[in-house]
């Protein structure tokens, strides 16, 4: 049953955040102005830097589920899940858009904090809507 959850939990994260994502970091390479070359590769990288940050996030996470039996971590497998998601999100940034260290921490925290923003201004603005 854990298995289970943890599937769906993951295919709706995913389907999620990958958006986003991909979203967060065309504007952000775009602002940096940084030479994407061709359309079509520069969509294939940014895809696969969304994807397997993702899919690192994901795993830890299901790993840890399984490994608490079903039990709430109750957030604590984030501190396990950030690091590699941080090591995985620079690796790859630096690597295919040679960027520099404060490129990249500024593009993670856009890109990676983009749903939470979002997802705060849609809470507000509902909340804004209702009263």
């Amino acid at each position: 049953m854990v298995r289970g959850v943890i599937a769906a939990k993951c295919s709706v994260g995913i389907a999620l955040k990958v958006p986003f994502l991909f979203v967060g970091m065309l504007l952000v390479i775009r602002i940096f102005g940084v030479g994407f070359g061709r359309v079509t590769t520069a969509i294939l990288k940014l895809l696969a830097i969304a994807m397997t940050v993702q899919a690192v996030d994901f795993f830890i996470e299901a790993v840890m589920a399984i490994l608490a039996e079903g039990l709430p971590l109750m957030g604590m497998d984030i501190y396990v899940r950030f690091p590699f998601v941080i090591v995985t999100f620079f690796a790859l940034a630096m690597k295919l858009f040679e960027l520099d260290l404060v490129e990249t921490v500024v593009l993670f925290l856009s890109t990676y904090m983009l749903p939470t923003f979002l997802a705060f201004f849609c809470m507000m603005w509902v909340y804004t809507m209702l009263t």
